[in-house]
């Protein structure tokens, strides 16, 4: 598999156990850096330049019987990796070199035997994919130490480098691992926070497999459907309340009809007796006028 450049490198400080150590230092840098995970990049270290990774076949040595081979005997692979990187930060760089900060009276210093260990993900490029080669659990030295000359027509400039030293991560006995971010050629491939997850030990994935805020996902789901669920409750008690209105109405316009009725018979009724008075007046005047005559 062909490799693109050198994008990237993720540090992570560990124990003597392999496990993730908080050191304030690396909670001030990079994308990681709430999980105290240095990553030396173009804005934090202005570009990492060279992993130079040696030693990942083991020594096999062959063993001789019947003047031919008879065997192989396979020995341990022997691992080492220069990193280097163009302006690391000073107490990143200090404290990768072994060295502890003074509290008494300021930087860094060497005062003991103890050395940086800790975790190196060196990060390349595959045809558009990332390729990381994981190293769970490595001790890091001073590279080739600090060479400063006088500028001349052209500036002399030392640069960060480092000797990182690989050896088997105690609770598994893993020595290093390779992935690539291409679900297509690697179905087992989740997202980066996940092969951290696995290769640092401590280290709290955020993120679900498709590389999104699970919780947030979950809460614009909920709040989508609680709208129209509410909708739906509007809608439902308006229908189960239309059938109590619309006979309310009914008996009112049947009510409105009786009254109306009730007035148009009265009023005729009323007619009726007044033009049979009125009659019967008349009548009784005719006659009374007859008698006279």
């Amino acid at each position: 598999m062909e490799l693109n450049g050198f994008a990237r490198a993720l540090i992570a400080p560990e124990d003597d156990n392999a496990k993730l150590k908080t050191l304030d230092e690396f909670k001030k840098y990079g994308q990681y850096k709430a999980q105290g995970v240095f990553q030396a990049d173009l804005q934090t270290a202005r570009g990492t330049t060279q992993s130079n990774i040696t030693g990942l076949n083991p020594t096999v040595t062959k063993v001789y019987g019947s003047n031919t081979t008879a065997e192989s005997e396979v020995g341990v692979e022997n691992i080492s990796c220069t990193f280097a990187a163009n302006d690391m930060p000073f107490d990143i760089s200090s404290l990768m070199q072994g060295l502890t900060k003074d509290e008494a009276h300021g930087g860094y210093k060497r005062a003991d035997k103890r050395l940086f260990k800790g975790a190196y993900i060196a990060i390349s490029e595959n045809h558009g994919f990332p390729v990381y080669y994981a190293f769970p659990y490595c001790t890091f030295t001073s590279g080739s130490g600090v060479n400063m000359q006088t500028d001349t027509a052209s500036p002399v400039t030392v640069h960060d480098s480092f000797t990182v030293t690989p050896q088997a991560r105690p609770t598994d006995n893993l020595l290093y691992q390779i992935f690539v971010g291409d679900s297509t050629r690697d179905p087992a491939w989740k997202n980066e926070e996940a092969m951290l997850a696995y290769i640092v030990d401590g280290f709290k994935q955020t993120t679900t497999p498709n590389g999104s805020d699970s919780k947030g996902q979950n809460g614009a789901s909920g709040s989508a459907q609680t709208p129209a669920g509410t909708a739906g409750t509007s809608q439902s008690a308006a229908s189960s309340s239309s059938p109590a209105v619309t006979p309310t109405v009914s008996q009112a316009t049947k009510t409105h009809a009786t009254a109306q009725n009730t007035a148009s018979t009265g009023s005729t009724d009323t007619a009726h007796a007044s033009s049979d008075s009125h009659t019967a007046t008349v009548s009784s005047g005719a006659e009374h006028s007859t008698s006279s005559k």
